[in-house]
């Protein structure tokens, strides 16, 4: 059941994000927000919202993380954070914001769900995992940052500015 609802959470986000005004804002505002207030848009509104819905779909996780344990402790979600982060960033959005979508978030869910799973039937310590996220998120976003540099170098652009 929480994959069904998990796949209908993504096609919710995927079409505001894809065919909505307010999904452009968003996206404009996490790109620019000083080029998003001057071509009108209300940043302060895009961002309450945005969190808005943000805590919504937490809301939603939070009951099926807690429909599957089975108890609510305040420190359930403790950890959850990285590697939601880090399918966030291996799906290809950069930590900079305005970019990315969310197939690829999807996709690094899915990836990351695979490398958890089998770190655990492995029997991998709990602590080398948390490493083993950390170090594939840093190698994810030195991708990121390489693949931007190598934009920018064949733009024609300056590479000093592709690093900052």
């Amino acid at each position: 059941m929480s994959f069904v609802i998990s796949l209908g959470a993504y096609l919710v986000v995927h079409f505001i994000l894809a065919y909505t005004k307010f999904g452009r804002r968003i996206y404009s505002v996490g790109s620019n927000p000083a080029a998003a207030y001057l071509s009108g848009i209300s940043v302060i509104k895009t961002k309450y919202y945005a969190f808005l819905f943000s805590g919504f779909f937490v809301g939603i996780g939070s009951m099926v993380l807690l429909s599957r344990i089975g108890a609510a402790q305040p420190s359930t979600g403790s950890g959850i954070e990285l590697k939601a982060i880090g399918a966030v960033v291996i799906g290809g959005t950069p930590l900079s914001g305005g970019k990315g979508r969310i197939i690829g978030t999807l996709l690094g869910v899915l990836l990351m769900g695979i490398i958890s799973n089998a770190l655990n039937m492995m029997r991998v310590n709990p602590y080398y995992q948390q490493v083993t996220f950390g170090l594939l998120i840093i190698a994810s976003l030195a991708m990121s940052i390489f693949s931007s540099y190598k934009g920018h170098a064949r733009s024609g652009k300056s590479t000093k500015k592709a690093i900052e």
